[in-house]
């Protein structure tokens, strides 16, 4: 439940940082939160959403592959077909 908790609030940082603008502090979050927790679908689909949302398709495509690899699950899945 802890990994969790840590997961959604480092998810509303990365949003809030993007609101304003920093994106380059929104990714050095993101690749923290990859090395603590490289399995969490919260973490990888919020790095997919930064990248398509600043128009990284590319990259949010990279993303979304290794994610597949990581993180399996329907949510992952799902968002295969957004990007």
């Amino acid at each position: 439940m802890m990994i969790l908790t840590v997961n959604k609030n480092l998810v509303k940082l990365v949003r809030l940082l993007v609101i304003q603008g920093d994106v380059v502090n929104a990714r050095s979050i993101l690749a923290l939160a990859f090395q603590a927790n490289p399995n969490s679908e919260d973490i990888w689909l919020a790095a997919v959403k930064l990248e398509s949302e600043n128009n990284e398709y590319e990259r949010a495509r990279r993303l979304l592959h290794r994610a597949r690899a990581s993180a399996p699950t329907a949510r992952v899945r799902h968002s295969s077909s957004d990007v």
